[in-house]
């Protein structure tokens, strides 16, 4: 599956009444492929014990406009963002930080799911 922005990438995500929040690391370099892969089964099994799920994980990443070229994105869906939260102040997830600088260079977002231009969220 192909993420795009606008409306096709909203029909390709979000399902009517299925309002996820995701979280999203953007732009990993890995430093250390070994501690790497440490940190890689650590978050995993954090973030499938919260609930979470991949949408995009280590696919192609075509950069389309601006100077921005990440290397990797990953895309995980939570049912909320309190699941979002608890996943990311879980002691399993504490585990895995233990290594994550170590391993690679990252950014972390988390995103409130789909809303209109209202802040109301969109079935």
């Amino acid at each position: 599956m192909a993420f795009t922005a606008g409306p096709a990438w909203r029909k390709q995500i979000c399902r009517k009444g299925d309002h996820h929040r995701r979280v999203s690391y953007i732009g990993r370099d890995r430093r250390n492929a070994e501690v790497f892969q440490t940190y890689r089964s650590r978050a995993a099994e954090a973030i499938a014990k919260y609930g979470g799920r991949y949408l995009a994980r280590g696919g192609e990443v075509q950069t389309l406009e601006g100077a921005w070229n990440p290397r990797n994105i990953i895309i995980v869906e939570f049912r909320s963002m309190e699941q979002a939260r608890a996943w990311y102040q879980s002691p399993e997830y504490a585990s895995a930080l233990d290594v994550r600088d170590v391993a690679l260079e990252h950014n972390l977002i988390l995103v409130d799911g789909y809303r209109d231009l209202t802040g109301m969220p969109v079935p």
